[in-house]
């Protein structure tokens, strides 16, 4: 083999091993971690004690609310045989990160945390990475791996005719019980 084309050859083969790498990197795909781990930064007074807030609201008590009569004869008119509280019809909006194929939530997640911090900012893998990073000084760019915007299409996952208990609803004014800010 000639010099020159050997030297493609390697060129082009450098080439695509660096590819290769930055797509493996940037296809990185985020995982759960609960909100355990939301709580470490963002339930300080200078954040806004956002965890706080989550846990004082409906959301934090979803599963529970399954574990009522009132949602066992709810559950009933809807067909749901047995207990709500492990009906995967229920559980894919009373849970976080529910998957109805394996019946199962991620071990990272308590079930008992209901609608945690990561149904509605997603998965929080990448972010929690990022701050261990700026915690050692380096350069990351917080937040983006994170979503800081609930819209009213990601409310209507659940919130929606689906459910048995179903009442219009008004992002508007549903936002406005739960909002909080990373920093006020």
């Amino acid at each position: 083999m000639k010099r020159s084309s050997l030297c493609g050859l390697v060129a082009v083969l450098a080439l695509v091993a660096c590819v290769a790498l930055v797509g493996s990197v940037s296809a990185q795909e985020a995982k759960y971690v609960g909100n355990a781990k939301c709580k470490v930064c963002h339930n300080k007074a200078d954040k806004g004690k956002a965890w706080d807030t989550w846990k004082a609201s409906k959301h934090a008590g979803a599963l529970a609310t399954l574990k009522t009569d009132a949602a066992k004869e709810s559950a009933k008119k809807m067909g749901v045989t047995g207990d709500p509280s492990t009906a995967p019809q229920c559980l894919e909006c009373h849970q976080t990160g529910y998957d109805a194929a394996t019946k199962a939530a991620p071990a990272e997640l308590v079930a008992d945390d209901g609608v945690q911090c990561e149904s509605c900012h997603g998965k929080a893998s990448i972010h929690t990475e990022d701050a261990k990073k700026k915690m050692k000084g380096e350069a990351v760019e917080m937040g983006a791996h994170i979503k800081k915007a609930v819209v009213e299409a990601d409310c209507k996952k659940c919130h929606n005719e689906k459910s048995p208990n179903y009442k219009p609803f008004d992002f508007k004014a549903a936002y406005e019980k739960i909002k909080h800010s990373a920093a006020k």
